[in-house]
């Protein structure tokens, strides 16, 4: 193959490019008439948007388009939330679907602490102790308090065997084995008293041994005797004066006496005998539950039969539902006092522990 002159080589050239330009051209013309088809088949096609501008119509965009609001809190109607209680949510809904509550709706928030539940009443002493009684018992009732035992060993073992249990029993802060005594009593059904050793009228002729409360003593010290008179026993349901019959008229010493008996949920008993006694104002002042003796059986001293006193117990037990007996057991005393106990019933009477007069004379 011959080679190309230079002017058949331009010739070539320019008739190439002339081809080629014309290539170009028509694709180029292709392109535009195909371009606007397309363009105004999509502007038909395509969702019309409108654009406000003044004094334009504006056109609203299909409905397909809008996406559903959410609704405002107050809209939602109460049956879409199940809740079950208030601190729970369904599984199916989480915390962005849910609308925010209203204030109102909330509900009250968890006390942070339960309240303080008010401590049980204590049971006083008096009536932990006391020898159960019937209180519907509608007959007059006599109690009979035995005094001054712990002392003489036979008088008490007597009294604790061969008295019914109804029989409360006074014993003395100076009984040796004072806790086993008392236990033995209580075992028995008897009700307890402690004697408190006070100042009588002839002191110190008469004195009643250790730990006597004075009038010559600061209330301090007279406390402070007090507290370990009560200390030496338990079990017991009060306290009545041993001699004390000078001490009990004084009220300034006996307030503070008879703070620690309330203190200690103590009944007391008054067999004094004087009618100016400081006990009874005073209990009914700090609700102290107290009674009084009405006849002490103590022939030896009374110059009275034991028959004649009993008497007066069946008596005024008639004449005001209740009484209280103090008895001093002499061998005398014991004899006529169980043959009596018995007879009780047949006249109407009931024998009855030593607290269940409270009711009667508190």
């Amino acid at each position: 193959m011959s080679e190309l002159t230079p002017k058949q080589f331009r010739l070539a050239l320019g008739t190439a490019l002339v081809l080629y330009g014309a290539s170009l051209a028509g694709i180029a013309g292709w392109l535009v008439l195909n371009g606007e088809a397309t363009l105004q088949s999509r502007l038909e096609n395509a969702p019309q948007a409108s654009v406000a501008l003044p004094g334009a119509q504006t056109q609203a965009a299909p409905s397909s388009w809008a996406e559903p609001a959410a609704p405002e809190p107050h809209e939602m109607p109460p049956a879409e939330i199940k809740a079950e209680a208030p601190h729970e949510m369904p599984a199916e809904m989480t915390p962005h679907s849910l609308p925010e509550p209203e204030p109102a709706a909330l509900p009250e928030p968890a006390p942070t602490s339960l309240p303080e539940a008010s401590a049980p009443a204590k049971t006083p002493t008096w009536k932990k102790f006391a020898r159960p009684f019937d209180q519907a018992q509608k007959n007059p009732r006599i109690a009979l308090v035995v005094a001054n035992l712990g002392l003489a060993d036979a008088a008490t073992k007597t009294a604790v065997q061969n008295l019914p249990g109804e029989v409360t029993l006074a014993l003395s802060p100076l009984t040796p084995d004072l806790e086993d005594q008392m236990a033995k009593a209580r075992a028995a059904g008897h009700e307890i008293l402690l004697s408190m050793p006070m100042e009588p009228e002839n002191y110190p002729q008469n004195d009643p041994g250790p730990n006597t409360l004075l009038l010559s003593q600061p209330d301090k010290e007279n406390t402070a005797r007090l507290r370990r008179v009560l200390a030496s026993g338990e079990g017991y349901v009060g306290v009545l004066p041993f001699m004390g019959e000078k001490f009990v008229t004084s009220e300034e010493k006996m307030s503070p006496i008879m703070d620690i008996i309330r203190e200690e949920g103590l009944m007391v008993l008054d067999n004094t005998g004087q009618r100016n006694s400081a006990i009874a104002p005073l209990s009914r002042l700090g609700k102290i539950p107290f009674t009084r003796s009405d006849v002490v059986v103590d022939p030896e001293h009374s110059g009275e039969t034991v028959e004649a006193q009993l008497a007066s117990l069946e008596k005024i037990a008639h004449d005001q539902g209740s009484t209280v007996g103090i008895i001093y057991l002499y061998p005398s005393v014991m004899e006529k006092l169980q043959a009596w106990i018995p007879t009780l019933e047949k006249k109407g009477l009931v024998l009855a522990p030593l607290t269940a007069q409270i009711t009667q004379k508190e």
